[in-house]
């Protein structure tokens, strides 16, 4: 489902000397995986990410996600595959405050080429229930918990039926309690079929999956199942 071969990043510091963020880094990730990679804040874990999920092309090295060869895309096919192949799950929420639950799941619609209606209203509210949020559909982002928002962005996330899910440090502004409610809907997505990659800093989030990676000087480190 995910495949990265000989990947690497550069970044230039403030006083213009290189930074390799990610160094000849090697990836696979089978369709169904829960996959968790760790390191501490600056490792590059977020870095990785983005380029997996075609948010970040300065890279050097082969990326493939769900048969598509992210090397060479346009923009424009950048953004039809984020639209239409996997889905993203960030620390911050990223909700439009004016925007009603339902509208804000609904919102990789407008990206699509076309004009939300019924049916994408239907699958708004489809996708809320599965997150347990349907019947907070109608509120807006001030008027939820910030668990509750998370859930609205996972329901984004969902909207379009990813191949795959990236979260970012999904839980990373939530309680414990709220956040391993936020762990289960991941397990229950990954049990469902979705392959699920996350890079995080907390052992509650890797420990929920079924492999974990070390970023390690840009490479990965196989860290066993933890489960």
């Amino acid at each position: 489902m995910i495949t990265a071969r000989g990947l690497s990043r550069l970044y230039v510091d403030n006083d213009g000397s290189a930074v390799r963020v990610l160094d000849g880094l090697d990836l696979f990730v089978g369709p169904g995986e829960f996959v968790a990679i760790v390191g501490p804040s600056g490792s590059g874990k977020s870095t990785l990410l983005h380029v997996l999920g075609g948010l970040d092309v300065h890279y050097r090295g082969e990326v493939i996600v769900d048969g598509v060869t992210l090397g060479g895309l346009s923009d424009a096919a950048l953004a039809r595959f984020r639209n239409q192949h996997v889905g993203f799950v960030f620390q911050s929420f990223h909700l439009i405050p004016n925007l009603s639950a339902a509208e804000n799941v609904m919102l990789p619609a407008f990206f699509g080429g076309g004009t939300p209606g019924g049916k994408e209203r239907r699958r708004a509210e489809e996708v809320l229930e599965r997150v347990g949020l349907g019947r907070k559909r109608d509120r807006a982002p001030t008027q939820l918990s910030g668990g509750e928002r998370q859930r609205v962005a996972i329901g984004r996330a969902l909207f379009c039926r990813p191949k795959v899910l990236f979260c970012d440090e999904p839980t990373g502004n939530l309680d414990a309690a709220t956040g391993q409610e936020i762990i289960d809907i991941f397990r229950g997505l990954n049990q469902d079929g979705l392959t699920v990659l996350t890079v995080t800093h907390e052992e509650r989030m890797s420990a929920a999956a079924a492999r974990v990676l070390r970023l390690c000087e840009g490479r990965l480190v196989e860290e066993g199942a933890s489960r």
